[in-house]
Order: C-alpha cells, then sequence, then structure tokens
C-alpha cells in the first residue's frame, strides 16, 4: 500500500526541514543527520529532557554500520536528509556490501548506488524508497559524486547545493557518478523525479558530460521546480531552469543568466553573488542574492536581494 495510505491531499512542504545541513525539526525534538565522518549518523534530540540519543531503537546495538542499525545504516554516505510527513528520507551513495571504502572514498565494492531510503522517527526501521542511479565500478577506481553534508562535488563545485527536495509527493534528486578521472569515467548524472509511494522514477534532466552541469539549488513552488546548473568547466552558470510539472518540460529563464547579469541601478552596478547563491520563489517573483561593486576599489559593496518577475524573469 501507499505510505501516503487514502489521503486525498498530500502533506504540505517543509522547504525549512531539507538541505545539506538541515537540523529537522518536530513538536517534540530535533533530528540531524550529522556525523564526525562522512557516513551516515542520524541523531534524535528531545527538548523536554535535553537528551540526545542515536536514531535506534535497539538496545543491544553497537551501531556499526550494519543493516540492523537504522542510525548508520549500511556505512551510507549522506547527500542531504529531508523531513517529510512523518519520516526522514535519505539520500545517499553505497557500495553493493554497504560500504564506499575509507574516507577517500575509493570503493571496495563493484556496484556503486545512488539512492533514497525512508526511516521512521522512532528509529525501529529505514527501507530503500527507491534507486537514483548505479553502475558497475570494475576497475576499482575513485568514485566522485555530488557533495553533500561534506564537499567532494564535482570540479570543485560543491559549494553549490545538490540537495534532494520533496514537493507535493515526489522527490527531485540530483545526481552524478564519476570513476577515476577523464571524460570515459563520467557515468551519468542529471535529474530524477521519484514518487515516494511508489519508489518509481523518471528522469527529468540527463547530462550529455561532465561539462553540462549538475542541477543544484533546486526550489520548488505550486506547479514547477526551479533549477541552477554550474558549468563543469568551472566558469559559469547557466541559467536558471524551470520544470513544469504538468507539462514535463524544461525551458532555461534567459534572463536569468550566470554571470554575465550585470544589474545597474541605484546608481551602482550589481552582479549575483555566487558563493552563496540561493534561489527564493513566491507565488509571483524569484529572489536571488547580490552585490554591488564599483570600478574604484575603495568603495564598499552592499549585499543586495534581486527581486524578478517570475513569469518573464526580467529584473523588478
Amino acid at each position: 500500500g501507499s505510505v501516503f495510505g487514502k489521503k486525498e491531499v498530500l502533506p504540505s512542504d517543509e522547504p525549512w526541514n531539507h538541505g545539506p545541513y538541515a537540523i529537522m525539526e518536530t513538536e517534540a525534538g530535533w533530528y540531524t543527520s550529522h556525523a564526525t565522518q562522512i557516513y551516515l549518523c542520524l541523531r534524535y534530540y528531545e527538548k523536554e529532557s535535553g537528551n540526545t540519543i542515536l536514531l535506534c531503537n535497539k538496545p543491544e546495538c553497537l551501531h556499526e554500520s550494519d543493516d540492523g542499525c537504522v542510525a548508520t545504516y549500511r556505512a551510507v554516505n549522506v547527500i542531504n536528509t529531508v523531513l517529510y510527513d512523518g519520516f526522514i528520507y535519505v539520500y545517499g551513495v553505497q557500495g553493493a556490501n554497504g560500504r564506499l571504502g575509507g574516507k577517500e572514498d575509493s570503493p571496495t565494492t563493484e556496484t556503486v548506488s545512488l539512492c533514497l531510503w525512508r526511516a521512521s522517527l522512532d528509529g525501529s526501521s529505514i527501507d530503500k524508497v527507491g534507486t537514483v542511479f548505479e553502475a558497475e565500478n570494475t576497475q576499482n577506481q575513485k568514485v566522485e559524486t555530488i557533495g553533500g553534508l561534506y564537499g567532494g562535488g564535482m570540479n570543485n563545485s560543491s559549494i553549490y547545493d545538490k540537495s534532494f527536495i520533496i514537493h507535493q509527493g515526489y522527490a527531485y534528486l540530483p545526481y552524478s557518478l564519476q570513476f577515476g578521472t577523464g571524460q570515459k569515467g563520467f557515468q551519468g548524472g542529471g535529474l530524477v523525479r521519484m514518487e515516494l509511494a511508489t519508489g518509481k522514477t523518471e528522469e527529468i534532466y540527463t547530462m550529455e558530460g561532465k561539462i553540462n552541469g549538475v542541477p543544484s539549488n533546486l526550489v520548488a513552488y505550486d506547479d514547477a521546480v526551479y533549477s541552477l546548473r554550474y558549468a563543469g568547466n568551472g566558469t559559469k552558470w547557466l541559467p536558471l531552469y524551470r520544470y513544469s510539472i504538468k507539462d514535463k518540460t524544461i525551458e532555461a529563464m534567459k534572463d536569468l543568466n550566470f554571470p554575465d547579469a550585470r544589474l545597474p541601478f541605484g546608481g551602482r552596478n550589481h552582479a549575483f553573488t555566487e558563493s552563496i547563491l540561493s534561489v527564493a520563489i513566491t507565488k509571483d517573483r524569484i529572489y536571488l542574492l547580490g552585490h554591488s561593486y564599483e570600478e574604484k576599489e575603495e568603495e564598499d559593496g552592499l549585499l543586495s536581494i534581486f527581486a524578478f518577475d517570475l513569469e518573464t524573469g526580467k529584473l523588478l
């Protein structure tokens, strides 16, 4: 049966409860997926008692990354987690025997999978929702995939937020997988939509090669999902892209192209702030962060918030 039962209306998004460093809040406490290393380590902090515990309800468990431990399940390399409708959804990478190897990410197994798991809030169970992408690493090469909690993104673009999001009962999951170096080692990348109730996936966007950029900074509103892409040559943002859920089409919002846009207003030139680029969407506007700059270096730059028309992408 569906995890959502017979609900007519899907639970609403909780966008504050996702992101690479999310502290996911319920009435009773806070959940995190933070650890001292890159492996999954779900924790729960209870507001009333002030106690912090690993999210595992087995009293005899040693929390050593085996299949029976929810908190450290299979030593999954976490990309990010989302709290949605009473479950924690974990997006991460694993090898066939549950491990990608040591901290250098050199795998000890042949199959490397990017998957979405669903963990219960009481630490009693974790199960796989679906597989986003997998490939055979037969040469036992170093694995490079999208950065999440602990960086390690392709082409040093790990400052760009490649977290997955959940919107209207579907997960939107960016992915990329590279074995070793060079074009031949590129296994695939893009953006997948997964139905939470069934684990069924459909490909929204497929990268033709590393240079195309992994969708990042995802944000959803109403009938659309917006994303940015960072060109793999390390120099440019590609435009803001809008995916129509109804029409299943992706279009580039050509007026929102980075970083070529020079935005003159208020007697100053402005540019986008790449290092903390984040997108916020309301019913008729897109908001982005930027800064002013002057040709004369002694002038101070000001942090700015830009508003754009949601339909046309024109600066307001």
